[in-house]
């Protein structure tokens, strides 16, 4: 792999994540909180497994990429989502 190619792989995440967080709000608020959850872990799941099963640049690009959108999403909803079922005497230290 040349070092362009590394540098496009490393960078994609990032891109990923920034995308992830930025519509995490708009997916928070129509899929809830637990539908969000379950999102990043198909995000997740399907892009390691992209990445696991490839031997193409572009897909392990995308793999990552969908890696990173999951990575952001789940960044955004996990404090909010553990601040709300946290019991009520920790739920202000938690998150």
């Amino acid at each position: 792999m040349s070092d362009v190619a590394f540098s496009f792989v490393t960078a994609i995440f990032t891109v990923g994540g920034l995308a992830g967080s930025l519509v995490a709000n708009l997916v928070m608020d129509s899929w809830g909180r637990r539908g969000t959850q379950r999102l990043c872990a198909i995000f997740i799941g399907v892009g390691s497994a992209l990445m696991g099963l490839t031997s193409s640049l572009f897909i392990l690009l995308v793999g990552r990429f969908l890696i990173g959108v999951g990575s952001g999403l789940g960044l955004c909803v996990g404090p909010i989502f553990l601040a709300e079922i946290a019991p009520t005497s920790i739920s202000g230290s938690v998150g």
